[in-house]
């Protein structure tokens, strides 16, 4: 049950939305106090008698488009949307500023908390628990790319590291505007 109190010019009125077995209706009571509230906003003047106000009616079946329960539609609606490849930014230089930053996280130069927005979990967790393991300063030498669809971008990536070559493979999807790394692979 929800109440609210609303001033009116002549008294307050007091409105009760009651959830019943039928919640398409709403009732609206009188206040039997006529005493107004401190604090007065303009409003329109409300009815002084009950009446009933129609409320939209939810369907009661759900559409034959989703097999999703409503906790699965709140989730799937706040997560991450995926952007098409015009609205994201040039692949090429994204992608070794990426892999240059998180060969540095690998290195023990850098924290790997920056790569949080820029990485979904298990990529982010794989850089963590990497941190350190390798010496050196590294430096990306080339960067391949592929785009296979709209909106992702496949990468190989050769990154000089105390005189070696190391290769890594990387894939980025274009959600929520930006590119995200999704997989990211080392050999």
């Amino acid at each position: 049950m929800t109440v609210t109190n609303s001033p009116s010019v002549s008294r307050a009125v007091q409105v009760i939305a009651l959830a019943g077995p039928d919640p398409q209706f709403v009732e609206v009571f009188p206040l039997k106090s006529q005493e107004a509230p401190s604090v007065v906003q303009p409003q329109l003047p409300l009815d002084t008698g009950a009446r009933i106000i129609p409320i939209r009616p939810r369907p009661s079946t759900p559409s034959d488009e989703t097999f999703l329960s409503e906790a699965e539609l709140d989730e799937a609606e706040f997560s991450r949307q995926p952007t098409r490849r015009e609205l994201l930014p040039e692949p090429t230089v994204w992608i070794e500023k990426f892999t240059q930053g998180a060969f540095e996280v690998m290195a023990g130069r850098r924290n790997g908390a920056q790569f949080a927005r820029w990485t979904n979990r298990s990529v982010y967790f794989h850089l963590q628990h990497r941190n350190g393991l390798i010496t050196g300063a590294p430096h990306v030498h080339k960067v391949h790319i592929c785009e296979p669809t709209d909106g992702i971008a496949e990468a190989t990536v050769t990154v000089r590291l105390d005189g070696r070559l190391r290769a890594a493979a990387l894939r980025f999807e274009g959600l929520d505007g930006r590119w995200i790394c999704t997989s990211l692979m080392l050999c």
